[in-house]
């Protein structure tokens, strides 16, 4: 049972469940309680950066599991987080496509659907990195919902930004061809750093280490 909390102990207390990465208990409590995903929500936009990341894997299972009992509840929660990436709300929406990524991928049969809208945001330089790395969530679980992407994602290869040609080398790695995954060889001396987030940690990588996992050496 969920005892009543004020709201800055719930906020440390999702925190620290997210620290733990105890997500069982999160989905547990949301579904005795629909505001703790208010909280969970707050998460997405923390200065601690690998709280902000939990919160996004997070926030796709525990819609997920809602979706499971209430469709439309969890449809709404989609459409505000898409919501979050118009220019009407501010541009606050800076984890706002991982989070959608983790949710179509805790239920594709719902929400794939939602794909098509995602990467559209591919062409705002604020979300790329962050479709792609969606891209390549989804991509994990069920590649063919995201084939379609390849085209877009092959020139974000030359991208100047390196946490975009990062993400568009992982994202390849998972969902292209071999003949698709040809077009990252000249990639593979490329040794700018960014930061991936893969196994609920944070990872500097070089863009040269990712085409090497993904292609092999």
């Amino acid at each position: 049972m969920l005892v009543k909390l004020r709201n800055g102990r719930m906020k440390t207390l999702v925190a620290g469940l997210l620290k733990e990465k105890n997500y069982d208990r999160l989905i547990e409590m949301a579904g005795e309680k629909r505001s703790v995903i208010r909280y969970l929500f707050s998460l997405l936009y923390d200065q601690d950066d690998l709280i902000r990341w939990r919160a996004v894997e997070a926030t796709g299972l525990v819609v997920g599991a809602l979706a499971a009992e209430n469709q439309e509840a969890a449809r709404d929660i989609v459409r505000r987080l898409f919501w979050l990436l118009n220019e009407e709300s501010g541009g606050i929406g800076w984890s706002a496509p991982q989070a959608i990524g983790e949710i179509i991928k805790s239920r594709p049969d719902l929400f794939g659907e939602y794909i098509a809208i995602l990467l559209s945001s591919l062409d705002d330089p604020a979300f790329t990195a962050g479709v792609l790395w969606a891209v390549g969530r989804i991509g994990g679980q069920r590649p063919e919902l995201v084939k379609n992407a390849v085209p877009v994602i092959l020139p974000l290869l030359g991208h100047v930004d390196p946490a975009v040609r990062g993400h568009a080398a992982w994202a390849l790695g998972i969902i292209g061809t071999e003949c698709e995954k040809d077009r990252l060889e000249p990639l593979r001396s490329d040794t700018a750093l960014f930061h991936l987030y893969t196994e609920g940690e944070i990872r500097k990588k070089t863009v040269g280490e990712i085409v090497v996992e993904a292609v092999g050496k």
